[in-house]
């Protein structure tokens, strides 16, 4: 696989990989942002 198309074919899988990842943690922390807090939270307060 050591054509001339290596180090573009190299950058462009890493590029989508990072995008991929960070796509993925945008995604949650989105979530978590606008979703309300439901009535039974893991915290207790007896």
């Amino acid at each position: 696989m050591l054509s001339e198309w290596s180090p573009i074919v190299l950058q462009l899988s890493i590029l989508m990989i990072a995008g991929g990842i960070l796509g993925v943690v945008a995604w949650i922390g989105y979530v978590m942002a606008t979703t309300k807090p439901s009535s039974a939270s893991i915290s207790s307060d007896d």
